[in-house]
């Protein structure tokens, strides 16, 4: 039960992660991306 609730929290977490991510991408050239973050 607690393995479950813990799957579901790191997949909402992930989700939240990947929308700001998307939401940069949407803002800033993707190249200026991938240099802030590498």
């Amino acid at each position: 039960m607690l393995r479950k609730f813990i799957v579901i929290f790191f997949v909402l977490s992930m989700n939240t992660a990947v929308l700001a991510i998307s939401d940069q991408v949407s803002e800033k050239n993707l190249s200026s991306i991938v240099d802030q973050y590498v």
